[in-house]
């Protein structure tokens, strides 16, 4: 699915949605960087953590860097060093998901 490069290649909604989609599979407990590579790429949740190693298309240090800029623009929770990331989308990251409830007439 993704061809990741960078991190400005990653639209910021897919990678807040990412991380929502990856806690939908996986309730009650943040989306790691792992489960958000393989949303990104396509793929299905893995809960037992077998597979290891970076997604095709979607580099961890993509992801991770991607990751470190939303935290900074207070769109999303986590840690950004390396590790799990237990990451959240705040709720400023929220209301760039949501369109706007307004209707213009």
């Amino acid at each position: 699915m993704g061809d990741y490069r960078h991190a400005r290649d990653i639209p910021d909604i897919d990678f807040l949605a990412a991380v929502e989609e990856a806690i939908r599979r996986r309730p009650n407990i943040p989306a790691t960087r792992w489960d958000v590579e393989r949303v990104l790429g396509g793929l299905e949740s893995d809960p037992t953590f077998t597979v290891v190693g970076d997604v095709p298309g979607v580099p961890s240090k993509v992801v991770l860097a991607k990751a470190r800029r939303l935290i900074r623009r207070g769109l999303l929770d986590g840690c950004e060093c390396g590790c799990r990331g237990d990451f959240l989308v705040t709720a400023r990251g929220v209301e760039l998901l949501r369109p706007s409830a307004e209707i213009v007439i």
